[in-house]
Order: C-alpha cells, then sequence, then structure tokens
C-alpha cells in the first residue's frame, strides 16, 4: 500500500516539541514501517510548517491533495493527530470527500481511526474537538489581550521604535510588554523633533533618514509615506487604541 504523508505545525506550536515537524515525521514514518505501508521520504512527505489550520488553503496540503486526484497508486494518507488536516469540521468534511471519492484512506498515528463506522464517528469526534479547541482558545488569547490592554500594556507587536519583551510578573509567571528600541527610537524621535521645526518636509525628512543610514526594520530606508505614518500614530504619544477604545498606555511615549 502506499501511502503519504502530511506534516503542520503553526507558529504558535513550533515551541512544542512534541508537535514538531521532525517528531510528526518520526512518528509517521514508523507508523507506516508497523503497517508495512511504502513511504518515499523524498517524494511523499509534505510539510506545512508555519501553517494554520484555520483554512484549507496550505500549500503542502493542496499539493497533497492534487496528488491523491491524480495519483492512483496512493491508497493511504498518515497524519500525527486529526487535528493536523483541519481544526473546523466543515473543512475536515471537505478534505474527507475528496480523499473517499478518490479512495484513499486517512489513519491518524495517536488516534484510533479506521474504515469503519466506528472510525468514522470518532474521526468526526475528534474535528468536532479540534474545532472546540481552535475556537477556546482564540476566545482566551482574546481575552488576555484585553485584559492587558485594560492595564496600559500593549499585548501585540509594537510599531518601529519598540521591542517586545518579557518581564518577571511576580508569581514566576512573565507578562509581554514593549520597551523602546535603542536604534530605532532614536529614529523616531529624530522625525519628531525635524518635523517640529517646520523647516522639513515629509520628503525632506525621509531624505535625512536615507543619509544618516537610518533603516526599517525589514531593512529598508525610510520613505515619506512611513513618515506621515509615523507622525500621525498617538502610539508614540503613549496612547492605544483598541476595541474603538483610546487609553493611556504604561509604555514610554517617543
Amino acid at each position: 500500500m502506499r501511502a503519504l504523508i502530511y506534516l503542520r505545525v503553526s507558529t504558535d506550536e513550533q515551541a512544542d516539541r512534541g508537535l514538531s515537524i521532525p517528531a510528526q515525521q518520526d512518528a509517521c514514518l514508523k507508523y507506516a514501517e508497523l503497517k508495512q505501508w511504502q513511504v518515499d521520504p523524498q517524494k511523499d512527505i509534505y510539510t506545512d510548517a508555519g501553517e494554520s489550520a484555520k483554512t484549507v488553503n496550505r500549500p503542502a496540503l493542496q499539493e497533497l491533495l492534487s496528488r491523491c486526484k491524480k495519483d492512483r497508486e496512493v491508497n493511504m494518507i498518515i497524519v500525527h493527530k486529526i487535528d493536523r488536516l483541519a481544526r473546523n469540521v466543515g473543512d475536515y468534511a471537505a478534505i474527507r470527500t475528496i480523499l473517499k471519492k478518490h479512495e484513499v484512506q486517512l489513519a491518524s498515528v495517536v488516534e484510533p481511526v479506521d474504515d469503519s463506522p466506528t472510525g468514522h464517528l470518532l474521526e468526526n469526534i475528534m474535528a468536532s474537538v479540534a474545532e472546540f479547541y481552535s475556537a477556546n482558545l482564540g476566545q482566551e488569547v482574546k481575552k488576555g489581550m484585553t485584559q492587558a490592554v485594560k492595564k496600559g500594556r500593549w499585548p501585540t507587536g509594537g510599531p518601529l521604535g519598540y521591542i517586545n519583551k518579557q518581564e518577571p510578573n511576580g508569581d514566576r509567571s512573565l507578562i509581554k510588554t514593549i520597551a523602546v528600541n535603542p536604534i530605532h527610537g532614536l529614529m523616531i524621535q529624530k522625525i519628531f523633533r525635524l518635523f517640529a521645526t517646520n523647516k522639513f518636509t515629509k520628503v525632506a525628512i525621509a531624505d535625512e533618514l536615507k543619509k544618516t543610514g537610518f533603516k526599517s526594520r525589514a531593512g529598508k530606508y525610510i520613505t515619506p509615506g512611513n513618515v506621515t505614518h509615523i507622525l500621525s500614530n498617538k502610539f508614540y504619544m503613549g496612547m492605544m487604541k483598541w476595541g474603538g477604545h483610546e487609553m493611556m498606555g504604561t509604555h514610554e511615549p517617543l
């Protein structure tokens, strides 16, 4: 029996060694060996790294499904867990419909699924559990971010001029916060100082920054459009906008 292996890890799972790509691949290959299924590590392994399962528009997954439609030798898809394929019931059902149409079965290394009615029931249950987990995780993350904002802390990536950091919370946990970037922070301050003289246009400010070698985090020179965006961003005044409301933050204004 010819089997293909599908591996996926999202960005927020990268630190979890149990879900890492190498760990999934090793488990899937051992499972295929145990079942005596043929897998060519060079051609039969499809990997989506840093991809969320909230959508089926993942490059490797689409390649795998395309091959299932064309390659009659493929009989089986192996995943480490069902939630590697999808984290909502609708997408999972769509994927399974494609596989069933082309007579390709699905095997999970850690879940007892098969082509029996009981196996299908378990698949649907696990797909529902994955959807619940994804939705609940998103809600909890949003709740945590909202609480951080209420305390004056910016919970996501700060704009140019700031760096994200973690600080002790007093209970052995860490809280996310931001601090002034020692290099880009100076650049932001220079933009405001030049503009405050009323002698520099935004084009002239961009030219001045280029002369001094200042660049963005992406390594590109600051454009007049960037200057406009920076000058109109109230974050640099110490303000935060979240959920349609403005409030003072605890970060250092630039």
